[in-house]
């Protein structure tokens, strides 16, 4: 009897330590604690958002409970948000720089966000959405927007991208616009994953994806750049 009492003891206490700690799984090599309660340890993304999360790309949507919002969308001034902590720049060098966006001003909204749009527009990875004179900071993040900036993020920073090495390898060329086609060829399927051959350039592209793509990039960030909140920004619509 008195057996039994202490393997029932140890079975409420593991039981007490999971709650305690967190959703656990197992890997090969051990027991694996996830960090995000809705990114668990088998999701298709799990490795990703760990490693942004581990570099300070992202602290995740909530910290009370953990969670990291896989399937939510992204705003354009997110993106751009994300990239810049990529890049690891200095945010001050921007503060006073003007924008080309009438939509984008510091006095007035999206002071979070003012220097890392202007950063972005002055490397080019940003060219505005419709004629070029607005940011649409609010505006989600379509997957083609995503491509776009993306490789204009690696051509500025002379990066290459093992992407695809013709179009044949998607089928919806045809609701793609010809100012995403670069970045597309350039992402896909490496980067950006295509299922059933098709690249829904429309639609909005994640938070999971956007994990999946900045995770490839070597670039490390500086322990000292401050960290803003994830819910606070987004990006971009018709980058052309």
């Amino acid at each position: 009897m008195q057996k039994k009492w202490n393997l029932l003891f140890v079975a409420l206490l593991a039981l007490s330590l999971v709650f305690c700690l967190g959703t656990v799984t197992w890997a090969d090599d051990g027991p694996v604690e996830a960090v995000f309660e809705d990114v668990p340890a088998g999701h298709w993304a799990y490795e990703f958002i760990m490693d942004i999360f581990e570099r300070g790309i992202t602290t995740g949507t909530s910290t009370n409970p953990m969670l990291f919002s896989p399937d939510d969308f992204l705003t354009r001034a997110q993106f751009v948000t994300f990239l810049w902590r990529l890049a690891d720049v200095d945010v001050t060098d921007y503060t006073d720089t003007p924008t080309p966006f009438k939509d984008i001003n510091p006095a007035a909204n999206m002071t979070w966000a003012y220097a890392y749009i202007c950063w972005a527009a002055e490397t080019g990875v940003t060219t505005g959405t419709g004629d070029g004179t607005v940011f649409d900071p609010q505006g989600r993040l379509t997957r083609e927007q995503m491509a776009t900036m993306v490789k204009r993020f690696a051509d500025y920073y002379d990066i290459e991208l093992e992407g695809i090495d013709e179009g044949a390898y998607i089928t919806d060329w045809g609701s793609i616009n010809d100012w995403a086609e670069d970045g597309i060829m350039a992402l896909t399927p490496v980067y950006m994953s295509v299922e059933n051959r098709l690249f829904r350039p429309k639609d909005d592209a994640t938070r999971a994806e956007m994990a999946q793509v900045l995770s490839l990039f070597p670039m490390p960030l500086d322990d000292d750049m401050e960290d803003d909140d994830d819910v606070e920004g987004d990006e971009e619509s018709t980058d052309k």
